[in-house]
């Protein structure tokens, strides 16, 4: 799960950080919001494990799964 979380990290903030250089943030946006959707559902998922009743991997959860959506639909929208 560490290298999982490593690399969608890196991935989510390289994407925004190449968003703010070239200034074409609109085309970067939903693989930036995928990319750390993904990595709130990971960190939600490591909260159930360390955790059995964990309010904060709901929100986790929640989070990342809305972050998904979002991304989701401004595809389809594009």
């Amino acid at each position: 799960m560490k290298i999982v979380k490593l690399i969608l990290s890196v991935l989510g903030i390289s994407l925004a950080g190449y968003g703010l250089v070239t200034g074409e943030s609109t085309k970067i946006i939903p693989y930036t919001m995928m990319f750390l959707g993904a990595y709130m559902l990971v960190l939600g998922i490591e909260e159930f494990k360390r955790k059995q009743n964990s309010y904060i991997g709901y929100i986790q959860v929640a989070v990342g799964i809305f972050a998904i959506y979002v991304s989701y639909q401004s595809f389809i929208t594009t």
